[in-house]
């Protein structure tokens, strides 16, 4: 069985080779690719489901930042975040 099928925590990515800001940005260059069109809140529902792992909520900022630099909206995403802050 496909280990990170089952946990795809960030000790679990480290043991198979992955860097977390390799992994979110090129998941979220995916997404973008899938779904261009998506709202701060559906990118932020789909990092969820990717990553459910605590550990990677932390990993956020970067998944947004991916998805708005593959869509060309960067700064309306850093915007918003700038923002809530």
């Amino acid at each position: 069985m496909d280990l990170l099928l089952v946990d795809n925590s960030p000790e679990v990515c480290a043991t198979v080779g992955l860097e977390c800001h390799i992994c979110i940005q090129t998941s979220a260059a995916s997404v973008a690719r899938v779904c261009g069109e998506m709202q701060e809140a559906a990118v932020r529902g789909v990092f969820f489901q990717i990553y459910p792992a605590a550990a990677c909520s932390s990993m956020l900022p970067a998944f947004q930042r991916g998805y708005a630099e593959a869509t060309g909206k960067v700064t309306s995403i850093v915007a918003v975040n700038l923002s809530a802050a």
